[in-house]
């Protein structure tokens, strides 16, 4: 295990009935030390200690190194796996954004397994999101095909829009797949259908 100090500036709260003042931890100013940043993301979570100390008095917090049980175990139970990890991993890469990939390595390379358990959750709850916006939209366009317009057909209504409806029109269009505002998608469709039939029947 690995020990840091470091010197705050707490928070100071009141009595109302004594007017005794205690200085908290929580949400305290770090004011020097070579783990600040790592003292201030565990703050951030809420994961440092509540105490009360006196302004400036130096305080010890522990770090708990990652072992080889230790990166089995997180991956284990967050991931189901070391091979379901790589696969998110590799989601990773392809979907987040370059500061975010940077955060999670910084994270996990500090070696502190509180700091790694946050930072593997919030990865497997960004890709558990991704995978059932996924799900959704495949199940969606099953029921759109089968029963609103084949693939042939909408390809043939896309063609229609582009010539016939004005840019922000077909704008609305694209915005409403991308709100996942299926309901109004659809009717929106069958809207163009009907217009199609009837330029068609003229």
């Amino acid at each position: 295990m690995t020990q840091f100090s470091y010197t705050v500036t707490p928070s100071i709260s009141e009595d109302p009935v004594t007017g005794e003042q205690t200085y908290n931890v929580m949400d305290a100013t770090v004011e020097s030390s070579a783990y600040k940043e790592e003292i201030n993301a565990a703050n951030n979570r809420g994961e440092l200690q509540e105490q009360t100390i006196e302004e400036g008095t130096e305080v010890v917090e522990t770090i708990t190194p990652i072992d080889e049980a230790d990166a089995t175990f997180l991956t284990d139970t967050i991931f189901g796996g070391l091979d379901n990890y790589r696969a998110q991993l590799q989601w990773a890469g392809e979907n987040l954004t370059q500061e975010d990939i940077e955060e999670y390595d910084n994270a996990v390379e500090t070696g502190d397994i509180m700091t790694c358990k946050h930072y593997m959750e919030q990865l497997s709850a960004k890709y558990a999101e991704a995978q059932q916006f996924e799900t959704d939209t495949n199940n969606w366009k099953e029921y759109f095909y089968n029963n609103v317009a084949s693939e042939e057909e909408y390809s043939q209504i896309q063609e229609w829009a582009n010539n016939n409806l004005e840019p922000q029109e077909i704008e609305v269009m694209n915005q409403l797949v991308e709100n996942e505002d299926y309901a109004e998608f659809e009717h929106l469709i069958k809207n163009i259908q009907r217009n199609m039939e009837l330029m068609n029947n003229v």
